[in-house]
């Protein structure tokens, strides 16, 4: 045996020690007091040494008992279960002063990561059995495999454990909680107390591996010496001390448990019955820190983070359970429970979730390294189509990670790197597929356009790598790879991790502001790239400082600095904390923001990110949104994948329609174009045609993406044009197509060349050998120089003057008078007194200008009579009376006989009554010496329909020359006393003052003495049918829709010759009988008749005629209502909903679908349709319907009818050629007919513009005023 230098145990004197229990001390065993085995008559080399580091002197296993060579004399052993020889097992002599039973803890420093830090102990006291060489169990259970004590990190910095000083040695979660005190130098600062009794296989927390044993507490049955075994199993776990302490302090009836502190277990102190206080809990009503704000905050998901979570943080990334190695460890069978974890903590929470990481150069599946290139790309893309089938939805998925400090290949330390993937090159032999160009980074650019494939466009892609955030010139090379991926359309989001050792200041002589400004700089260097930012693994080292409150002062500062600095960037979308709480990857570097001491938040999560104690308002939760900035390019969704066809006719039409952009942080609409850009096939291409969509958000920001078609068999066609534009001069041009094959035009023609002479866009298409077709094309344009309008002025002559011409001044060409060509100068007669109107137009060569209108216009020579006029009726327009005073004046030298004049007094007379009510109420000459009739027009003229004639009586004598004949007070009005509107008068005109007028005339013995006529204008033949269903309900025993017949039109129509026609289905065979209960005509006048005819929505039609001694409707008058029933003669019911011609009820409107007819031809509404037809309920012509009476307008007032927008917003407005306003008027609901008059009376001569429109339609009209 070999006994080490000395021993230390510790012991409880009750002597000593009176105030405590037997026993209730622990205790505590030196590791390197107890005696290391050898094996006789020959030994094996050492397997354990006594080593001192700091102070502390400890025992260390220098032998891996897992694989090799059995009996090999260093290195590792081939037995994993059970110790195996003398030299691998130290044996101790404890003194236990009382009974009861005893947990065991020991303190032991991790060094050499998870892979080493297990060792065994016996299962029970005594000397424990040696298994035999290459001995894989332990029949009899008795070694315990203390296993995974460094669990959740390396180098002794975590796993499982305590060591804080006031923490209770103890497992109380769901999984073992790792601490560390420790500082960069990873010394005995690593040293932690674990209670190796309380492991058991449920309190081992996610992630961490099998192959450990349940721990045993050790029953003591009385006092005395016991013996205890250990043995090695990993190298490098290094050993302080052992202790031995009671479970319970054996109260009488319940023994309480007792809890041994760091600090009892370091001095030897006694427990206490104290259970440890709980970790420190936010509230449960505490929202993650960035709610609301514009940016997230997230932190990365692993078992040793997830606590709290959603009270902190609104982004989850998975820490290792989104690696390659940790999804297909084994070669087709996919392991997602942890990462289905990550990803249900997010969608659970409404959080964004980033997919970490497809493609790394570590921690990759072991079983890929050595794979054939070709077997690498199935692999990969099995990997990708895995992860896109079971996360869909994903918002982020980092595609590579690390690709300039970790690539997937085989070279430097990744040469030894079981994990590094080795498949780079196996990415970059998908350069042909991929259609990528060979480069550097190539390999990146295919996993970027593998992922395009299998994921949605919503998915973004993220880029992740570090150093860049410190070194400029990796930020200027990873700036090319981005762009490289922008180019493509292939990044949506650019990554940078910003640990610690990234952004911590290094040189003493630098300040922290010219570092930070040195930061920032390569920040803005990347945010040139236009790519939204997010920091992806953020964390903070707070080790520096003597004290704790050093260490929290100076973390606190470099979180305002460092997580300041990216939080306020305007090109940062949000950061990723890669963890918070002790178990972090940097705990030997006191990153965590939790304290595992005490449990609190550290003041750089309380006072900085969280304002826990709400006396921060600076800090990031209680602030206001971050600067985000506007500059980011849009994302392009939906472009398609590369594509290859045969012939050019089989290229998809471009189209923006299935693309979708999306602005960052841009508000307003966004432009978006689509463009081809042939390239010609050589010897060594084929023929390309790349496809770019390009697009241009509110605040100008540009992004493209292409699409490459590929067309193997394109045929050659090409366009020869001389001159592609159209001018005045040269109004045709000539196409030639050059190509062997059947030639189409897209005028149709088939020849090789063509002529046109319009301008727009021209094809021809190629059919050649196989079928296939090529297209080329060509725009003709037209620069044409337009002639002014010619200048030209209307005249007025005297009649009978001779040798008139109207001229234009300023035509280099031909002049076209009323459309037949000629010269500047157009000779005109003056043997007829009126206005005649001309139309000039300049041509030159096949372009004509804007035509000018003029008139020439012959006048009587000065009036030898006129009349003054004044209205007597006070500005009313539209009651039953008109009230023209006159005066009739001679302005001759010579006295004339009043029984040679006549006056006529020109107007419209609505709804037509027997104009019987003419007086002569007083005049100056004598009231019985005037006589007044009313005479209609045969032919209409501008605001005359009619004249009433006023004639004198011979007993009058002489109008006195240079005199007058005195007032002359007269009534107009109907035989009805209806009303009429006096404002479409041609005569009429409100005057209170006398004044002379030429529109009302003025005769000698039959000659136009004096004033001007009214011009006569074309009649206008106009009908319309106006009903009312006086019906309740459509199913009942009558059909009683009353009806009214409207003359819209300028010239009567007679009676005689109108028919209407209701349009209704009989619904059986049962005799019709036909009623009219009223008629303002008279009822016998109106007679009606059935006719069977069978057509869309009826099979009958009541026709309606009238009787011929009615003689004529008037123009601007009605037939008056109509009260009439259809009934069938046994009185059953009739089913309207389905007749053509029915409406619902609702007061009188315009129903054209009652049709009207004049000799037998239709005038008014629409037929129905041929039988068998559709028929929709309610169904009748519509659309904006637009009358003028009359154009060229006769006259100065405009008269419109308006049609087909019944119930709609109606405007009108009048305007001249150069949009100055002529009138304007809005009529909130229009009628079924809306009629209105504008007086154009101030408005020069040509041509004015009339817009009519409602809310969906407008219509211009043309109007020409002579």
């Amino acid at each position: 045996m070999h006994t080490v230098y000395r021993r230390w145990l510790y012991l409880c004197s009750m002597a000593l020690l009176p105030s405590l229990s037997k026993g209730q001390l622990p205790i505590i065993i030196e590791a390197e007091t107890g005696t290391i085995g050898t094996t006789a008559p020959t030994a094996f080399p050492a397997e354990w040494f006594v080593a001192t580091t700091g102070g502390v002197s400890y025992v260390r296993n220098a032998v891996t008992l897992n694989t090799g060579t059995a009996n090999a004399g260093s290195g590792t052993r081939a037995n994993s279960n059970i110790p195996d020889r003398a030299e691998r097992i130290i044996t101790y002599s404890i003194n236990v002063p009382a009974p009861g039973t005893y947990d065991l803890f020991a303190r032991v420093n991790v060094r050499g990561g998870s892979g080493n830090d297990a060792f065994f102990y016996g299962s029970s006291f005594g000397t424990k059995p040696i298994g035999t060489d290459n001995s894989n169990t332990d029949p009899a259970n008795d070694w315990i495999n203390a296993n995974n004590l460094g669990n959740t990190g390396g180098g002794g910095a975590a796993g499982v454990g305590h060591n804080c000083s006031s923490q209770v040695v103890d497992i109380t979660d769901t999984y073992l909680r790792s601490v560390t005190n420790g500082n960069s130098t990873g010394t005995l600062v690593n040293w932690k107390w674990i209670k190796l009794s309380a492991i058991t296989l449920t309190n081992l927390g996610p992630g961490v591996p099998g192959n450990y044993e349940n721990g045993v507490s050790f029953t003591v049955p009385s006092a005395g010496t016991y013996t205890f075994q250990i043995a090695g199993r990993d190298a490098e776990l290094w050993i302080d001390k052992l202790a031995f302490c009671l479970s319970t302090d054996g109260a009488s009836p319940t023994p309480n448990r007792l809890y041994y502190t760091v600090s009892n277990l370091d001095s030897g102190t006694a427990g206490s019955t104290t259970p440890p206080a709980p970790p420190y809990t936010p509230p449960t009503t505490q929202l993650p820190i960035a709610t609301g704000k514009n940016k997230f905050l997230g932190s990365v998901y692993s078992g040793s983070q997830i606590a709290n979570f959603n009270r902190y943080f609104n982004q989850v990334t998975p820490e290792n359970d989104g690696k390659w190695g940790s999804v297909e460890g084994t070669r087709g069978t996919f392991n997602w429970t942890a990462l289905d974890a990550a990803r249900n903590l997010a969608k659970s929470n409404g959080f964004p979730f980033r997919m970490h990481v497809l493609v790394w150069g570590r921690q990759q599946p072991t079983w890929m390294k050595t794979l054939s290139d070709a077997e690498q790309v199935v692999e990969i893309k099995e990997w990708f189509q895995a992860v896109a089938n079971r996360y869909p939805d994903l918002e982020f998925l980092e595609v590579v990670n690390e690709a300039l400090n970790d690539p997937p290949n085989n070279e430097g330390a990744n040469a030894s790197d079981a994990g590094s993937g080795n498949y780079l090159k196996a990415l970059r032999s998908l350069n042909a597929e991929l259609n990528t160009t060979p480069g550097t980074y190539d390999w990146v650019v295919n996993a970027f356009k593998l992922a395009r494939q299998y994921f949605p466009c919503t998915t973004k892609l993220v880029i992740n790598d570090y150093g860049i955030e410190n070194n400029t010139a990796l930020a200027t090379t990873y700036l090319g790879i981005i762009n490289q991926l922008k180019a493509d359309n292939l990044l949506d989001v650019v990554g940078i991790q910003a640990h610690s050792f990234s952004t911590k200041k290094y040189s003493a002589s630098q300040s922290f502001e010219d570092h930070t400004a040195f930061l920032r700089s390569n920040l803005d260097l990347l945010a040139s790239a236009g790519i939204p930012i997010q920091i992806t693994e953020l964390d903070i080292d707070g080790d520096v400082g003597a004290t704790d409150a050093e260490r929290d002062a100076n973390q606190l500062s470099e979180y305002q600095r460092i997580f300041g600095l990216y939080w306020n960037h305007p090109a940062v979308t949000g950061i990723t904390l890669w963890g918070y709480l002790n178990g972090h990857w940097r705990s030997a570097q006191l990153a965590y923001l939790v304290d595992p001491c005490t449990n609190t938040e550290r003041p750089a999560l309380r006072d900085y990110l969280n304002n826990t104690l709400g006396n921060t308002p600076n800090s990031v939760r209680a602030s206001g949104n971050p600067d985000l900035g506007n500059r980011f390019i849009p994302s392009i969704c939906g472009v398609p994948a590369s594509l290859t066809v045969a012939c050019l006719s089989s290229v998809p039409v471009a189209s923006t329609a299935a693309i979708t952009v999306t602005p960052t942080n841009c508000s307003g609409p966004v432009a978006i174009t689509v463009a081809d850009v042939a390239t010609a096939a050589t010897a060594d291409s084929p023929y390309l045609i790349t496809r770019t969509w390009s697009t241009t958000d509110a605040c100008g920001n540009s992004r493209s993406a292409s699409q490459r078609i590929t067309v193997t068999n394109p045929g050659s066609v090409s366009l020869e044009a001389a001159t592609t534009t159209l001018t005045c001069t040269q109004p045709v041009v000539s196409l030639s197509a050059v190509g062997a094959g059947t030639l189409l035009w897209s005028t149709g023609e088939t020849t090789s060349a063509i002529s046109v002479s319009a301008a727009g866009p021209y094809s021809v298409t190629l059919t050649g050998a196989g079928g296939c077709e090529s297209t080329a094309s060509v725009t003709v344009s037209q620069s044409l120089t337009i002639p002014e309008a010619p200048n030209a002025s209307s005249l007025t002559v005297t009649l009978g003057v001779t040798n008139v011409n109207l001229t234009v001044t300023n035509c280099a060409g031909t002049v076209s008078w009323n459309g037949v060509d000629g010269t500047a100068s157009l000779p005109v007669s003056a043997t007829a007194v009126g206005t005649v109107s001309y139309t000039a137009v300049c041509k030159v060569g096949s372009c004509a200008s804007v035509p000018t209108q003029v008139s020439l216009t012959v006048v009587l020579p000065a009036p030898t009579l006129s009349v003054s006029h004044r209205d007597d009726d006070r500005g009313r327009t539209d009651n039953n009376i008109i009230r023209p005073y006159l005066q009739l004046n001679n302005e001759s030298s010579s006295p004339i006989p009043y029984s040679e004049i006549t006056i006529r007094y020109w107007l419209t007379v609505e709804d037509f009554a027997p104009m019987t009510n003419l007086f002569v109420d007083w005049a100056q000459l004598g009231t019985n010496r005037v006589k007044m009739t009313y005479v209609p027009l045969t032919q209409p003229r501008a605001g005359a329909l009619g004249y009433v004639e006023y004639s004198f009586d011979a007993s009058a004598g002489q109008l006195p020359a240079n005199g007058n004949s005195g007032e002359i007070q007269s009534r107009i009005g109907k035989q009805n006393w209806t009303n009429l509107n006096e404002l479409d008068d041609y005569s009429f005109a409100n005057r209170t003052a006398y004044t002379k007028t030429d529109r009302i005339t003025v005769y000698r013995n039959g000659v136009l003495a004096g004033g001007v006529e009214p011009a006569v204008v074309a009649p206008v033949r106009a009908l319309a049918v106006y009903s009312e269903n006086k019906n309740a309900r459509p199913n009942t025993n009558q059909i009683r829709t009353h009806l009214k017949l409207a003359n819209e039109g300028s010239v009567p129509v007679d009676y005689s010759q109108l028919t209407l026609r209701y349009w209704f289905s009989a619904e059986g065979n049962q005799p019709l009988v036909y009623t009219v209960d009223y008629a303002e005509l008279g009822n016998s006048r109106v007679q009606g008749r059935f006719v069977k005819e069978n057509r869309a929505g009826t099979d009958t039609y009541l026709e309606l005629r009238f009787a011929p001694d009615l003689g004529q409707l008037n123009p601007l008058s009605s037939t008056g209502i109509i009260q009439q029933r259809i009934n069938k003669s046994d009185w059953s019911d009739f089913n309207e909903t389905n007749d053509y011609s029915y409406r619902l009820p609702a007061s009188l409107a315009a129903n054209p679908t009652i049709t009207a007819y004049l000799n037998g031809s239709l005038v008014y509404g629409q037929e129905p349709g041929a039988a068998g037809a559709r028929l929709a309920a309610g169904e009748m012509p519509s659309g904006l319907q637009v009358s003028v009476l009359g154009n060229p307008i006769q006259g100065d007032v405009v008269q419109v009818a308006v049609r087909g927008v019944e119930g709609q917003p109606l405007r009108f407005v009048l305007t001249d050629t150069e949009g100055r306003l002529v009138a304007e008027r809005s009529v909130a609901q229009s009628e079924a007919v809306e009629r209105h008059q504008f007086s154009i009376r101030q408005s020069s001569a040509g041509v004015l513009l009339l817009n009519v429109s409602t809310n969906q339609q407008s219509q211009t009209i043309k109007l020409l005023k002579p």
